[in-house]
């Protein structure tokens, strides 16, 4: 598909996380090695950070251009505008990092602000497939109230860069959700999923250590370690089996966090989750896959929906519950690693039933099976046992599976809905 595409058009596919398999690869190969396309690519940023923000940060390069922008934003009509929680949110691949706050602010650990408190150091996962080759962007947010976002800029194959960040952010907390986080895709990447999934790991492990400060560290390990599971139900005990080099990598960045907390006596936790997700999953994800297709079939704006192993179980949860956890761990007294999961195991066709009968719709006449979207090696079965996280951090999730399903794919209608009369207004 993607050579179809001019350059412009390549990088905004890679935005929007529209590229799978060969396709992804072939456009990061083009895009890396194009400046006019990298140039792109900046730009997209710094309208986003403009967006943001209001006002230029770190990421503009052009004073002029920031000021026309703002200009031309103005003059369009206002409608809702995203929450600093929906900006944390937005992907789940991010490396967070916690900085210093206005200790007059909210107290973070009150029932309101609980999870709030998150901020970020990253490879921008969900497009780190372009990110690796020449920039990565690092988010430093303190969701206190009124608190404003930085950017900084760092790249988790970088380690100069992540000793100057810590040096010169000194976070109180620091959230590593950084990789290239497409397990299907790892297929296709293995080398880098490597390098940045597992090595980028290391990497700031080792700035944390040579900095001389001490920072909470969370690891964002993943279900997929279990793999071909040795356990039902999977917990922190159950040894790792990883069927992808997403896996592979997850294991090695798991690891390499317990030996440095128990090498340098660092406060490291990892976390263990299982599939979370929200209305803010990328779309390249089976799950979003589906309530987006849902909301367009509803809509009129598609007919087909191609899937692959519709059998495979997973424990899905929903995203906000699960970094409340992730907060939490770094409010215990000793650092440890926790489970986090729902306890309970859905096929991608329960799914399916979920999303498209909210909708009244039978996914049977829409769906259709392509071998492409099968792995090499399967991972059938996943479910959570999160006792540990429930008896040591008082965690209790708070949106189900059939909830989580309808969240999504309402949220897609909406935006489906909103799409459809943009486009509508403009021919009138």
């Amino acid at each position: 598909m993607n050579m179809m595409l001019n350059k412009d058009e390549q990088v905004s596919a890679l935005l929007d996380g529209q590229l799978q398999g060969a396709d992804f690869a072939r456009a990061v190969e083009q895009v890396a090695g194009d400046s006019a396309a990298r140039a792109t690519w900046q730009t997209y940023h710094l309208v986003g950070e403009v967006l943001r923000t209001g006002a230029q940060g770190a990421a503009a390069g052009d004073p002029e251009f920031v000021l026309r922008l703002r200009a031309r934003l103005a003059q369009e009509p206002r409608g809702r505008l995203e929450s600093a929680t929906d900006l944390v949110a937005a992907h789940a691949d991010l490396v967070r990092v916690t900085g210093h706050f206005d200790r007059n602010q909210e107290a973070a650990n009150e029932s309101s602000f609980r999870w709030k408190l998150v901020a970020g150091l990253a490879s921008l996962a969900a497009v780190v497939a372009v990110l690796w080759l020449f920039t990565a962007v690092a988010l430093l947010v303190a969701l206190a109230a009124g608190a404003k976002l930085h950017l900084v800029y760092g790249d988790l194959n970088d380690a100069s860069s992540l000793n100057k960040i810590i040096r010169t952010v000194r976070p109180d907390e620091i959230y590593n959700l950084g990789a290239q986080s497409h397990v299907r895709v790892s297929f296709d990447i293995p080398e880098y999923t490597a390098e940045i999934t597992g090595l980028g790991t290391v990497r700031l492990l080792e700035a944390i250590r040579e900095s001389g400060l001490r920072p909470k560290f969370y690891q964002a390990s993943s279900s997929e370690m279990f793999g071909k599971v040795q356990d039902v139900p999977q917990r922190e005990t159950t040894p790792f089996y990883p069927r992808s080099p997403y896996g592979v990598a997850k294991v090695y960045a798991h690891w390499i966090t317990v030996n440095y907390r128990e090498a340098y006596n660092l406060f490291a936790c990892s976390g263990i989750l299982f599939n979370h997700e929200s209305p803010r999953r990328g779309e390249t994800f089976v799950t979003r896959k589906i309530t987006k297709a849902a909301a367009r079939i509803k809509l009129g704006l598609q007919r087909e929906l191609f899937l692959g192993n519709l059998e495979a179980k997973r424990d899905w949860g929903y995203a906000g519950d699960y970094v409340e956890a992730m907060w939490l761990m770094l409010q215990q007294d000793r650092p440890d690693d926790y489970v986090v999961a729902m306890g309970e195991t859905h096929t991608v066709r329960e799914f399916l039933d979920v999303a498209f009968g909210h909708l009244g719709l039978d996914w049977q006449r829409h769906v259709q099976i392509d071998p492409r979207y099968y792995r090499p090696t399967e991972v059938d079965l996943l479910i959570g046992d999160a006792s540990k996280a429930h008896q040591q951090l008082r965690w209790k999730p708070t949106v189900g599976f059939h909830q989580l399903a309808v969240m999504m794919v309402e949220a897609d209608l909406e935006a489906e809905r909103l799409k459809v009369q943009g486009t509508g207004s403009k021919g009138n």
